[in-house]
Parts: C-alpha cells; sequence; structure tokens
C-alpha cells in the first residue's frame, strides 16, 4: 500500500520544512506496513528529499513533462525529477486533465518516460459526476486504463489512484 501526499499549489520552502518536520515526527518508530510518499511543490522537492534522505519517507513529483529536453518553457522532465531523487510522479490528475488539458496521449506519454527515467508513474483515472449518474464510470475509467498506462506496467512500476471528480 502507498500512502501519498499531495501537496498541490501549498508550501513554501519553510512550511515544507515544517510539514516534514512534523510527518517524520509521527511516524518515527512506527510500523505503518505501508509506503509513504510525499509531492511538495517542485520548489520545494530539492528540500524536502535533504530532510527525508535517511528516512522511510520516498519523495515524488505532481507531474512531468511529456517530453524530455527542448524548448518547452516552464516544463520539468521526468529526468529532472529522478535527477532530484523523486521515486514517484503524478501523471493524470483530474485537476491536469480538467484544466491543462492533458488527455489519455498526453498521459501514457508522461507515464511512460517516468518509467524510462525509473520513476514509478501514479497514474490517476476517475469519472465526473455527470459520467457517474449518467452510468458511464466503468466505461470512463475503462478507457482511460487502456489508453493511459504503458504496456509494461506492473505493480512494481506503476501505480494506479482512482479519483472521481465528484
Amino acid at each position: 500500500m502507498l500512502i501519498a501526499g499531495n501537496w498541490k499549489l501549498n508550501c513554501n520552502i519553510d512550511e515544507a520544512f515544517t510539514l516534514v518536520k512534523n510527518i517524520l515526527s509521527n511516524i518515527n518508530g512506527v510500523n505503518l506496513n505501508c509506503e509513504i510518499a510525499v509531492f511538495p511543490p517542485f520548489t520545494a522537492l530539492s528540500e524536502v528529499n535533504k530532510l527525508i534522505s535517511n528516512s522511510n519517507i520516498f519523495l515524488g513529483a505532481q507531474d512531468c513533462s511529456s517530453e524530455i529536453k527542448g524548448a518547452y518553457t516552464g516544463d520539468v522532465s521526468a529526468e529532472m525529477l529522478a535527477d532530484l531523487g523523486c521515486k514517484y510522479v503524478i501523471v493524470g490528475h483530474s485537476e491536469r486533465r480538467l484544466s491543462r488539458g492533458d488527455d489519455n496521449s498526453q498521459v501514457i506519454k508522461k507515464a511512460s518516460l517516468a518509467q524510462k527515467c525509473k520513476l514509478i508513474p501514479i497514474v490517476c483515472v476517475g469519472e465526473k459526476l455527470e459520467d457517474r449518474e449518467n452510468g458511464n464510470a466503468l466505461s470512463v475509467i475503462k478507457k482511460q486504463l487502456i489508453d493511459s498506462l504503458p504496456s509494461n506496467c506492473n505493480k512494481s512500476n506503476c501505480v494506479v489512484a482512482y479519483e472521481p471528480i465528484w
């Protein structure tokens, strides 16, 4: 089991430092029988990684580019995230799908690049309330799974997160 905390657009570096220190103090000596990963904003990844380097908490990024290199101002590649010490990267989050235009073809490209860079993609799938109410939830999720997961996905190199959008 994986417990993943996505901080979204919250926490500057000082706040991230405080939050990680609190998490570490609360799990110190506790056998949780699961992996824990934190997903701070990009600006805090390096500092958070320093704090968790000798702990049982893993680092993750909230998204990655669908490209490895090139003229993509503001993008962060999976290769860069791996270099920062990330183990995980979230792709296909509902907020990215809805407001940033990440469709299934973008998600599978990001997930595949993440795997090539030795990151574990957390591929998010989920239906809108309208799909659920119309009885289409399972078909929407099935299409997202078929079209968003790299063909080599297995339990050691990919995570699926169900996050309905309602």
